[in-house]
């Protein structure tokens, strides 16, 4: 018989098992024997329990229980004693407190052993405890928005693209320089600008980027745009996105017209009339003439120290020697001042390195190492090459160990590990890496 367990209570039961019930119970109820399967969809602590279910309200914590079986005559309906016994089954639990109060203060506090609470001071403590909770957010509001005010104070981007990259004022803690990125690429080359007070163009090359405040280092030729604070090296830093009048070089080539020769031309780009697509404008060294050229092999052909490939030499007109000159000229200063670009960006990265490193790259220093040599390690000299921020690690290379008669391969080192025993033999020349 396959029956729902909460019904009446049953006298004796044990564990079984068939092909129709894997997991079931076998029990007695009075004279009447049931095989019982669980369901167990409803144990989930919803309404519909699987068991059924008496509450007791107990005075004190309860320590231990155990089951009584008693015995009880059994009467007649006219009141005659009958002749069997009834057994009853009871759940005895044993109830203890250690320095408890008292029933009558516990009375006095508002506690009914009972069971039953006191509606009133049960509303009062969840109004408290309402109370509490949004005091709490309130202040956990507040706390994190102090948090995230000094946490914007901490990270605040510097203004000032001149001292951006100092390790004392920047929040970047390394540089990763891409010179062959947007930004990258406009090192080195010339730029014009115009000037909307006069009306005429301003000349100059881009020298530097600074990657906080997205700006580039403009060094004028000569005159100054009206509108630009310059310092002493005739130097001002522009938002070049935001600028409306600016025209770039962004590539020396060898550029050919019908009827002439070769000819060296720098490649200029503009928001303002750019050249229409698949074409480009171009100005020729050694001259005042610009055109516009189709973008293809056939117009256009890399300048690569005044090089001369096939194309260029079938053309039999004679190359203006001056005009080449003056390409090769622009194509060394464009690459001069990309190199002290990257050298500056080594230099500031170098320096933010060795400022989150307490200053040790480039020491000379001595350091106890129990992982070679084994197993009686060795004391090394050795110098400071690098520093992780990631890690907290030094970058270490060796010299010959006195000891081993051997150079010791370059680690990762703590240095502020106790073990390593650190001694700074010598510090570096102040401005040399």
């Amino acid at each position: 018989v396959m029956a729902p367990l909460s019904y009446a209570p049953l006298d004796h039961g044990c564990a079984f098992s068939s092909e129709a019930v894997p997991e079931g119970v076998v029990a007695t109820a009075g004279k009447t024997l049931r095989i019982i399967s669980v369901d167990t969809a409803g144990m989930e602590g919803g309404e519909d329990e699987a068991f059924n279910a008496n509450r007791v309200d107990l005075r004190y914590t309860p320590r231990q229980m155990t089951l009584l079986a008693t015995t009880a005559s059994a009467t007649n309906d006219d009141g005659t004693n009958a002749a069997a016994a009834q057994r009853k089954v009871v759940l005895a639990v044993v109830e203890s407190d250690y320095n408890d109060y008292g029933l009558e203060e516990k009375k006095s506090l508002g506690f009914d052993p009972s069971g039953a609470t006191n509606k009133k001071s049960k509303d009062k403590e969840k109004d408290d405890d309402a109370m509490d909770m949004d005091e709490d957010s309130d202040d956990e509001n507040n706390v994190k928005k102090e948090d995230e005010e000094e946490e914007e104070e901490e990270t605040e981007p510097p203004t000032d693209p001149e001292t951006a990259l100092e390790p004392e004022k920047t929040y970047l803690t390394t540089i990763h320089w891409d010179p062959d990125g947007a930004a990258g690429k406009k090192i080195g080359w010339r730029i014009r600008v115009s000037d909307d007070k006069t009306g005429d163009w301003k000349e100059g090359r881009i020298v530097r980027y600074d990657p906080c405040t997205h700006k580039h280092k403009i060094k004028y030729v000569d005159q100054v745009r009206s509108c630009d604070d310059v310092d002493q090296d005739n130097c001002c830093w522009l938002h070049l996105r935001m600028e409306e009048g600016v025209q770039i070089s962004t590539r020396l080539v060898w550029a050919h017209v019908k009827g002439y020769a070769w000819w060296p031309a720098m490649v200029m780009e503009a928001e303002i009339n750019p050249a229409r697509g698949g074409y480009v404008n171009v100005e020729f060294f050694g001259s005042m003439e610009v055109a516009t050229l189709r973008d293809n092999p056939e117009c256009l052909r890399p300048f690569e120290n005044g090089k001369v490939d096939p194309v260029i030499q079938k053309n039999k007109k004679k190359r203006n020697a001056n005009a080449v000159a003056l390409a090769i000229e622009e194509e060394t200063e464009i690459q001069r001042r990309k190199n002290d670009a990257a050298k500056f960006y080594a230099v500031k990265a170098w320096e933010m390195a060795n400022a989150k490193g307490d200053k040790l790259l480039g020491n000379r220093i001595q350091i106890w190492r129990d992982d070679v040599n084994y197993p009686y390690g060795d004391t090394v000299a050795g110098r400071v090459r690098q520093y992780s921020t990631s890690q907290k690690k030094w970058l270490v290379s060796y010299e010959i160990s006195e000891k081993a008669r051997k150079k010791y391969e370059s680690s990762w080192i703590n240095l502020k590990a106790k073990e390593h025993k650190l001694r700074v033999l010598e510090r570096p020349a102040k401005g040399k890496l």
